[in-house]
């Protein structure tokens, strides 16, 4: 990888966002844009914050596994693309913990994977405000569904 090479793009997960098409549209992206993808997927508060420590490491590693599994499947499917991908798997607020990895990793963009749990927020418009605002970065929902529709 050169000097001049553009940092990976951050792919986001949590509590039930990102369907498998999602992830395959996020790298086949992160290919075109010769970049490589950090899958980010959360352990939400909402979602598992009733998690003891044990039960919240055995899902952790569950998950681990799955989003390998995941991601050699994508990579399998063209034998021509490959991009370099990292999975990182952290518990917390997502605000917080998609600005913290954003930060550590100097990217300039952050894809959602669809469909997108609110939470707090009014709206998906609102979301994407609210973490472009907190990373200074390009947030984006990768919905195929919407792709397809055009």
């Amino acid at each position: 990888m050169s000097d001049t090479a553009r940092p990976a793009i951050v792919y986001v997960s949590w509590g039930g966002t990102g369907r498998g098409a999602a992830f395959r549209e996020a790298y086949g992206r992160a290919a075109e844009e010769n970049r490589g993808i950090v899958y980010l997927a959360i352990l939400d508060a909402p979602t598992f914050g009733d998690l003891d420590e044990s039960l919240l490491a055995m899902v952790t590693e569950e998950l681990t596994w799955l989003l390998q599994a995941q991601v050699r499947l994508v990579d399998s499917e063209d034998r021509e693309t490959h991009v370099g991908t990292r999975i990182v798997v952290r518990g917390g607020e997502v605000t917080m913990e998609v600005n913290e990895l954003v930060k550590s990793m100097a990217t300039d963009l952050v894809l959602i994977g669809a469909p997108v749990p609110l939470g707090d927020h009014g709206s998906v418009q609102q979301l994407v405000a609210a973490l472009a605002e907190r990373t200074g970065a390009q947030v984006e929902i990768v919905d195929p569904q919407i792709e397809t529709a055009k």
